[in-house]
């Protein structure tokens, strides 16, 4: 059997479909989650829902997502502290991390600029920004520590 062109072959490696992106979803309202995640879904993402922080930490010991969307809030663990564990992590150095709820005080705020949380979003949020967002990629540590 002789080989494929190099022209056939590349045409046989770009008809295969990349895997869908990665996202963990932690949010402790059911409802908020849900919507969420089939809003996420329905745009091609590959969703994993968690509803309290532990269970988003044992969840990211096995996978890196592309991004994580984390209440501020979330019983166990709030967000704070999940941002804390990524970004002292380097394999989740090209995850983005955006904190979400209803509210944050100005000091929160300062807090989850220091722990390295690429954004904050207020719920209700716009769907359609949030995944213009998510096809961004994220500027790594390195660079954000020195001030670029």
């Amino acid at each position: 059997m002789s080989p494929l062109p190099a022209s056939r072959r590349r045409r046989r490696l770009a008809a295969v479909p990349a895997s869908p992106p990665l996202v963990l979803i932690a949010d402790g309202h059911a409802d908020c989650g849900e919507t969420l995640a089939l809003a996420l879904e329905l745009s091609g993402w590959q969703v994993c829902a968690a509803r309290r922080g532990e269970e988003a930490l044992v969840w990211l010991r096995q996978a890196t997502p592309r991004a994580v969307l984390v209440d501020a809030r979330l019983p166990e663990a709030g967000g704070l502290h999940i941002a804390r564990v990524l970004r002292a992590n380097p394999r989740f150095d090209a995850t983005q991390v955006l904190l979400t709820g209803t509210w944050f005080t100005p000091h929160e705020k300062t807090q989850a600029q220091a722990c390295g949380v690429d954004g904050i979003w207020m719920k209700p949020f716009d769907i359609s920004a949030l995944l213009r967002r998510l096809e961004q990629p994220r500027v790594l540590r390195t660079l954000r520590q020195q001030g670029n």
